[in-house]
């Protein structure tokens, strides 16, 4: 557990009694509790909560654990780390439930939370009785099959399915299958690969073995898109088609969800569904201080999808699409110039 108003410190419990709410510091003190700082979309999440409360001269105690009920060795130690925090340090929580539900339903996380209860809470993923702020990811991840299917007439998707039971992940799912349901097309179970312990790499290169492998499917033939469950699950799904001489998106398209750094510096910029972390951290951070400030609790945030259109779904990126026309432009500008006649073939 950290403190960070610029600077992070280490702080333990201690035997005396907790200082009064608001001096430690000397500003109002609010926690952001979380399973993970370690990847991108908690540390880009955690960078919007600190910028909030830097705006508005707020202390924030980082309270770093793991997933509840995790069965990783590595991660049942750091559990422990929730067990050290006292609510009396602190004036409000923001709690990133998306992070701490992995193992737990949305009822035994608000169970947990019930040791807070006496403070102003927000969460990032939705939990009853708490004000949250959630992107509504089932509609992002339909939008994107609508995309798929009506821009580039794809019917055969491949999914690669997240952890099971876990809330993004079965979200993701229903709003695939939705996008299936509103286009009529028949749903494959065998172009759905089985759901991974854990979000990560192995979602990505696994799903390409089983497709291509196990199930001895042509890439173009059997499935024409890779629909994955997160950027970074797409990204090494990309990495293992090419080691295997499979081009993408020539060849077969793969799409994303989330849309944090890597799916634009990427070899291969990924089409994926921005999640707006963001926002929805700003948002949080925000709803919670104006809390604390006095202001009665806010209703519940569902935030509209965005579907961010690049590369690897086959549509030339916009910035490519302008160079293109400055460059066609420019050619027509100097024919006129010099007279020179431009045929229907010269421009393409």
């Amino acid at each position: 557990m950290s403190q960070a108003n610029g600077d992070s410190s280490h702080i333990t419990r201690s035997s005396q009694p907790a200082p009064a709410k608001g001096l430690l510091g000397g500003r109002p003190t609010i926690g952001f509790l979380t399973a993970s700082l370690r990847d991108p979309y908690a540390t880009f999440t955690w960078t919007n909560v600190m910028d909030v409360a830097k705006n508005r001269d707020v202390t924030v105690l980082n309270i770093v654990g793991s997933r509840l009920r995790s069965s990783t060795r590595q991660q049942k130690p750091e559990q422990l780390m929730f067990e050290l925090v006292e609510p009396a340090l602190l004036d409000g929580l923001i709690v990133f439930s998306e992070m701490l539900y992995h193992f737990v339903s949305v009822t035994e996380l608000r169970q947990f939370l019930n040791r807070f209860r006496a403070l102003p809470m927000t969460s990032i993923g939705v939990v009853d009785g708490i004000p949250s702020v959630m992107l509504d990811k089932e509609h992002g991840m339909q939008q994107l099959v609508d995309h798929l299917v009506e821009e580039h007439g794809y019917r055969q998707l491949a999914y690669l399915s997240g952890p099971a039971g876990e809330q993004t992940a079965e979200a993701l799912y229903r709003g695939f299958l939705k996008g299936f349901a509103k286009h009529d097309i028949p749903f494959d179970p065998a172009l759905v690969i089985p759901n991974q312990p854990s979000w990560g790499d192995p979602i990505g290169t696994d799903g390409v073995r089983i497709l291509l492998d196990e199930r001895n499917l042509q890439p173009g033939i059997d499935f024409e898109c890779i629909v994955a469950c997160g950027d970074r699950e797409a990204t090494t799904a990309v990495e293992a088609l090419q080691a295997r001489g499979v081009r993408v998106p020539y060849d077969v398209a793969v799409t994303g969800f989330n849309n944090l750094e890597q799916s634009h510096l990427a070899c291969i910029s990924l089409t994926t569904g921005d999640r707006r972390v963001d926002e929805v951290a700003r948002r949080a951070t925000g709803m919670l201080l104006d809390m604390v400030e006095g202001q009665a609790p806010p209703p519940t945030e569902i935030l509209p999808p965005e579907l961010v259109i690049r590369w690897s779904c086959g549509c030339i990126p916009q910035m490519v699409r302008q160079a293109a026309s400055d460059k066609t432009n420019s050619t027509l500008s100097s024919a006129a110039r010099s007279g020179t006649v431009i045929t229907a073939r010269d421009k393409k």
